[in-house]
């Protein structure tokens, strides 16, 4: 036999909690989600953390690493 419903109905302050809960929650997932696009971004467009600390290391010598048959300066010319 199923229990009678209570007429009070439910308190402002149980509503107010379940709505904070939610908006929490969903502050939380937005979060997550931005930082999700945000790699996706990053890895679509190769600019990573690892990615561009590897460029950074294989740019270190800069110019000095050149094509043969390209000019040099020599030493003391």
């Amino acid at each position: 036999m199923a229990r009678p419903v209570p007429s009070g109905g439910l308190s402002i302050s149980r509503v107010g909690v379940v709505w904070g809960y939610n908006l929490a929650w969903m502050v939380i997932q937005d979060i997550a989600k931005l930082g999700l696009y945000h790699q996706l971004t990053a890895r679509r467009t190769g600019t990573t953390l690892p990615e561009t600390r590897m460029r950074a290391a294989l740019n270190e010598f800069g110019d000095l690493h050149r094509p043969a048959g390209s000019k040099s300066v020599a030493a003391g010319a």
